[in-house]
């Protein structure tokens, strides 16, 4: 069973994603036999858990195949309004699309995603906000080399590089 992510802004969503959870499963098994990555796999059947959640929440339909273009757009402007950034709801789309589109074929019903669209990616060379200013992160990486507050293991550990890439 499929438990929806409830520690985030995205809310107190549903555990039980009741009729929906047995399809995310399904999708999840049919992305493995594809030989999809762990991690595409994981972003795909977030994006739908989190759908499904938003959905028995917000929306009167209770099963995928009732899923219109009116529920995507709501859905999306809820992202929008609590904070998520255009790229991330592009990342988000792009799963349900996937999703969608694998669900109708399999219950040969119409997708949704063909009459809606979804956000647009973000603009090349538009800049993307900092996780972590320049100034924070190369304190961090000398704190890091002089052995004070923590090894330079846990730089890698929270910046996801090691201290020589990190300081640049």
């Amino acid at each position: 069973m499929v438990v929806a992510d409830t520690a985030s802004k995205r809310g107190n969503l549903p555990k039980d994603l009741g009729p929906y959870s047995a399809w995310i499963d399904s999708f999840a098994l049919s992305l493995r036999v594809a030989e999809k990555s762990a991690n595409t796999i994981r972003i795909y059947t977030d994006a739908a858990g989190w759908l499904a959640g938003w959905l028995l929440l917000n929306a009167k339909v209770r099963s995928w195949d009732q899923v219109s273009r009116d529920e995507l757009r709501q859905f999306f402007v809820h992202m929008q309004e609590i904070g998520y950034e255009q790229g991330y709801r592009n990342n988000i789309a792009r799963g349900l699309q996937a999703f969608f589109k694998w669900f109708a074929e399999e219950e040969e019903v119409p997708d949704p995603f063909k009459t809606f669209r979804p956000p647009p990616p973000p603009k090349i060379g538009e800049k993307t906000p900092d996780v972590i200013s320049k100034e924070d992160l190369k304190a961090l990486v000398k704190d890091a080399e002089s052995g004070r507050d923590f090894e330079a293991g846990e730089t890698r550990h929270c910046c996801g590089c090691s201290p020589a890439l990190a300081a640049g």
